[in-house]
């Protein structure tokens, strides 16, 4: 990584200051890196929390095991005619 050698001073207000703060920890980015993306119009992702992850897991389970009753169920079907 090149080495940030200028810096630039901005002045916000402290609701301002914690919500840019929340937002950058969010994606696991610094404040720097943060402002530093949205300035350059970069790509931000957000990480997504753990309760997303668990419902994100739920929905894969949850379309596994219909695709298996699926499965079964065309089995039957052809089996019996």
């Amino acid at each position: 990584m090149r080495k940030k050698e200028k810096g630039i001073n901005i002045r916000v207000d402290e609701k301002e200051k914690e919500k840019i703060t929340k937002k950058a920890k969010k994606c696991h980015l610094s404040l720097s890196s943060y402002l530093r993306k949205c300035a350059l119009n970069q790509e931000i992702i957000e990480v997504p929390n753990d309760n997303f992850r668990v419902i994100y897991t739920d929905i894969v389970d949850l379309r596994f095991n219909i695709e298996r009753v699926r499965k079964c169920t065309n089995y039957r079907r052809v089996k019996t005619n």
